[in-house]
């Protein structure tokens, strides 16, 4: 096995896919008569929502959006909030 250490880019990168697969934010999702469309939101993420036609494209809208505010957060020097521990989760698959 090879023993040298990893890159730091590298690791940067394993670091954050790890931190992404570990979190689990409550997620939040309804119809919208006013933009008729469903909306998608992670409240502990002020501002994190995704909208779309379907169900399905809103969840993925809010993903690329939790990754999109996780980053910025980051560069900016904020905290990230830890998700909300919840007594249960459901799994959805759209």
């Amino acid at each position: 096995a090879d023993s040298r250490p990893l890159s730091a880019p590298l690791a940067r990168r394993i670091r954050d896919w790890i931190d992404k697969m570990t979190r689990k934010y409550e997620l939040i999702i309804y119809w919208s008569h006013d933009d008729e469309a469903y909306i998608a939101e992670i409240p502990e993420l002020t501002g994190c929502f995704g909208r779309g036609e379907s169900y399905a494209e809103a969840v993925k809208r809010v993903h690329l959006a939790m990754d999109e505010w996780i980053e910025t957060a980051k560069k900016d020097g904020r905290k990230i909030p830890e998700p909300r521990t919840r007594p249960h989760f459901v799994d959805f698959v759209a």
